[in-house]
């Protein structure tokens, strides 16, 4: 005796109400339940992508360099547990930020402009404005006033932090919401 699964698709099941029979949607109505249930999913959402050398101002960062950008990015974005934080470096500065910023993705390339690389390319293949109503760019680099735009364009917010005096004329000319981290957050912390 053959045993069929009663909550397999296209299997009828006359008394299973998880039967693709049971219920009957028109292809339009599947299209609408579809982009309704991916608005949802976006709803409130936001994505950090965070340069860390670029938010503590330095090349080489320590472990307490990267909490206390950490903690500055925090404290003026307030993230929900639905978010996504994604923390780049240079290889050189993995484990400092690791153990300094933990939670989130950390994600690593050596070179000049490591963290940028891998920050930029998050945006063109990473999908964000699909899945995040939010992106935050923690980074006063001007590399990313065009991807900030494109993500703008396609009807994503953009809220830029940045070191305060690390902010790029192009990123501060986008008109998209700018939040700064005081200079000497080091004393306050």
């Amino acid at each position: 005796m053959v045993r069929r699964n009663p909550f397999s698709i296209g299997e009828q099941s006359h008394g299973n109400v998880f039967s693709r029979r049971s219920v009957s949607l028109l292809p339009s109505e599947r299209i609408a339940m579809k982009l309704k249930t991916k608005r949802s999913l976006k709803e409130g959402r936001s994505c950090l992508l965070a340069d860390v050398e670029n938010l503590v101002g330095k090349a080489l960062i320590t472990p307490m360099d990267a909490f206390r950008a950490a903690f500055q990015v925090r404290k003026l974005i307030k993230p929900s547990a639905r978010d996504l934080a994604i923390i780049a470096t240079g290889k050189a500065n993995a484990l400092a930020a690791h153990v300094g910023w933990p939670g989130g993705e950390h994600r690593f390339k050596a070179g000049k402009d490591g963290a940028d690389i891998v920050l930029v390319k998050e945006i063109l293949e990473g999908n964000l404005p699909e899945r995040f109503e939010t992106v935050v760019i923690a980074s006063g680099d001007h590399a990313f006033a065009p991807f900030a735009e494109y993500l703008m364009k396609k009807g994503t917010n953009v809220v830029i932090v940045s070191l305060e005096g690390s902010l790029s004329r192009d990123l501060k000319s986008l008109g998209c919401e700018i939040r700064l981290i005081k200079k000497d957050y080091e004393l306050a912390s």
